[in-house]
């Protein structure tokens, strides 16, 4: 947690009134219906220091949200940091934050989990993308919260390179929640990594569990017959890396 007691460039005060104007009630349901709570810190440019001192404010900000908000069912979180100067200390900060918010025992059965991360044009290098991949191994998906957990991964134009992508790789793998099982079809977990340091081509050891190619009209963002864990849209031009079905 090297992260904790860093400072950017703004204040005290400013940092406070930034955090209460970015938690807000999003449209639409999460998928046990309780909506959807929107972490909304885009085009900011907030860098790594600012996006640390965001974190230790945003923890009291979200609980009080979700309390006021007497849920009686789940609720699905929206990260958005897209278009800022995040880099790893930032990115260690927020995953920390939500990992607690998301094990709290005071809501019960009714825990908050984050459906996505909106992550794009930032600083993110591999450090920042194993900060990530902690987060998504130590999801909670078992029964009736399974399909409670992160839907989509945003993180093109970052500097994230090889080792940072085999790591959210692995991470989907290993967690064993990916695909998710949606009716008769199965749902990977939606990866961007494009325009990155990332050499697709030299991934091949990670890629059984990967499927790259979105030409198939069956393969889509919501659904994938291949039956893979993780989806790379626009790596490898087309189904180089697609896995066997």
């Amino acid at each position: 947690r090297g992260w904790e007691g860093q400072r950017g460039s703004l204040s005290t005060d400013e940092i406070r009134a930034l955090v209460a104007g970015a938690v807000v009630w999003g449209r639409g349901e999460g998928r046990e219906g309780g909506g959807v709570l929107e972490i909304n810190l885009a085009e900011m440019d907030l860098g790594d220091g600012d996006i640390c001192a965001v974190a230790q404010e945003l923890h009291e900000v979200l609980v009080n949200r979700l309390l006021d908000a007497d849920l009686q069912a789940k609720v699905a979180m929206a990260v958005k940091l897209n278009n800022n100067r995040c880099g790893a200390n930032g990115m260690a900060a927020i995953c920390s934050v939500l990992t607690s918010i998301c094990h709290l025992d005071m809501f019960g059965d009714n825990s908050p989990y984050v459906r996505s991360f909106w992550l794009h044009r930032n600083e993110l290098d591999d450090c920042a993308a194993s900060a990530l991949a902690l987060f998504l191994k130590r999801q909670v998906a078992v029964g009736a919260d399974a399909q409670c957990v992160v839907r989509e991964v945003h993180l093109s134009h970052n500097i994230v390179t090889n080792t940072g992508a085999a790591a959210l790789i692995e991470a989907a793998r290993e967690s064993g929640i990916y695909p998710l099982q949606r009716g008769n079809g199965r749902v990977p977990l939606w990866l961007r990594l494009h325009d990155t340091r990332v050499r697709f081509e030299l991934l091949a050891p990670h890629l059984l569990s990967v499927c790259c190619s979105l030409s198939d009209q069956r393969c889509k963002a919501h659904g994938c017959v291949c039956r893979a864990a993780v989806h790379l849209p626009k790596a490898g031009g087309g189904q180089l890396y697609r896995p066997a079905r």
